[in-house]
């Protein structure tokens, strides 16, 4: 076992290592992990804290994709729980077990910036960008964060970070799309999706859709949306469903947005927006 992964089985299978577990088959394993995921949702941290570890344990010092996932979740539960410490452990295990993933970089700095250490939040910003530099969605999950935690300046560098990366693909375009929107720079949001020409697909009409309802022009925003859901199989389903019903009530449609908004919890049950949005609906 090399030094790195070493490390990674020392801090997150401690009890694994002191009470000496077998190998389980992996549906047990995956039960307990499920387990501990719906016992979050009930904001039960505790008791998934001790699903994810049983599920650890039961990996029996195996050290795979399925158990690096479930110290995500064992990370989000001891931080909801109020166990920063622990969280910023389990995070730092995981950088240092896949030195490739930003995604433990990203998490460990966003919890970082809660706590108030800007400077040690910023430089594992760095590092996920660093390890994944072409991934747009990382850029304004980080701006979102700096810019709610009174970064404007600082979160404004990570987009601008953003527009260097070169490329003229679909995924270029758009990318560059959802950061001028970000930027609220709609005339080059539009334009980045204008150069995507016949290659327009339905993630480029979700997006052209946000664009529009930024702007104030619900009744063009309806028709991207629309347009985009009658897709064969369209891979901004849900983001599409949720541009619809939002353009709908903005445009006084409110029957019609309820009747969609059923539909949707239909598929996403579990979405607390949606949930929410049917509240506001029921009393129109």
């Amino acid at each position: 076992m090399n030094a790195r992964r070493r490390l990674f089985c020392c801090l997150l299978m401690t009890t694994c290592l002191l009470s000496g577990c077998s190998f389980q088959t992996s549906e047990k394993i995956a039960a307990e992990k499920e387990a501990g995921i719906a016992a979050m949702e009930k904001q039960d941290y505790k008791a998934a804290i001790k699903h994810f570890d049983k599920s650890v344990e039961m990996a029996g010092g195996k050290v795979n994709e399925q158990v690096v996932d479930t110290c995500f979740y064992k990370a989000a539960a001891q931080y909801n729980l109020g166990k920063t410490d622990e969280a910023i452990k389990q995070y730092t295990a995981i950088m240092k077990y896949d030195e490739k993933d930003p995604r433990a970089c990203y998490l460990r700095g966003s919890v970082y910036l809660k706590e108030g250490n800007t400077k040690k939040a910023l430089a594992d910003y760095k590092e996920a960008i660093a390890r994944d530099s072409s991934n747009y969605d990382m850029y304004i999950l980080i701006y979102r964060n700096l810019a709610a935690n009174n970064q404007q300046e600082k979160a404004e560098e990570f987009l601008e970070q953003a527009l260097e990366i070169k490329g003229k693909s679909k995924e270029n375009y758009l990318g560059r799309g959802r950061i001028y929107l970000e930027m609220k720079d709609f005339d080059n949001a539009s334009k980045q999706l204008e150069k995507l020409g016949d290659k327009a697909s339905d993630e480029a009409l979700a997006l052209r859709g946000d664009i529009a309802m930024e702007s104030g022009e619900y009744e063009k925003a309806l028709t991207y949306y629309q347009k985009g859901l009658k897709s064969k199989h369209p891979a901004d389903r849900q983001k599409l469903m949720r541009g619809e019903i939002a353009a709908l009530e903005y445009t006084g449609n409110f029957a019609e947005a309820k009747e969609k908004l059923a539909a949707y919890l239909e598929l996403y049950p579990t979405d607390p927006g949606a949930l929410q949005e049917q509240i506001f609906l029921n009393t129109r």
